[in-house]
């Protein structure tokens, strides 16, 4: 499963003294509080398959890395990998897995150019594809992936390794 992400809101993307309890709860509700709602909905389905997969996109911001003027966002996603463990321990009984994508750069149609530009600075020199992460979702929810839960799987282009930066 995943959060329901839209472009942030513009009073969300500050210093923290500039957010408003308004944006911060919108924040949380955005990137946060839909993989809570979507999971406990579908949970009872998921549990009576005996081999679920529950995977939830976050991202490196937040759980593995930090930007400037995102503490929502990154606030967010970094308690949604809190939440997939929780989660990987309590279902793991009903032999459901859950586990978290933590995508870097990848080109879509919100991306902007601060962004593109980001991403040909990994140690790969471009941005991630959207099929790209589809490919390790699809490998989550097979058997294949059947004993692995709890992992938070960076996709990043190393860099979110590479420890010197021009």
């Amino acid at each position: 499963m995943t959060s329901v992400n839209s472009p942030l809101g513009t009073d969300e993307a500050s210093d923290l003294t500039n957010i408003t309890s308004e944006a911060w709860q919108r924040g949380m509700q955005r990137n946060l509080d839909t993989a809570f709602n979507l999971t406990k909905v579908a949970l009872p389905l998921i549990r009576k398959s005996e081999s679920g997969r529950i995977i939830m996109i976050s991202s490196v911001t937040g759980g593995v890395m930090a930007m400037a003027n995102q503490p929502v966002y990154a606030a967010a996603k970094a308690a949604m990998i809190g939440l997939m463990r929780s989660i990987a321990l309590d279902e793991a009984k009903y032999g459901v897995t859950c586990n978290a994508i933590l995508p870097g750069w990848i080109e879509t149609d919100t991306q902007s150019t601060h962004e593109k530009l980001q991403g040909l600075k990994t140690p790969l020199g471009r941005n991630g594809k959207p099929e790209e992460i589809a490919g390790l979702v699809g490998w989550l929810a097979s058997n294949s992936s059947g004993y692995m839960t709890g992992q938070a799987l960076v996709v990043d282009g190393g860099n979110s390794i590479k420890e010197e930066r021009a």
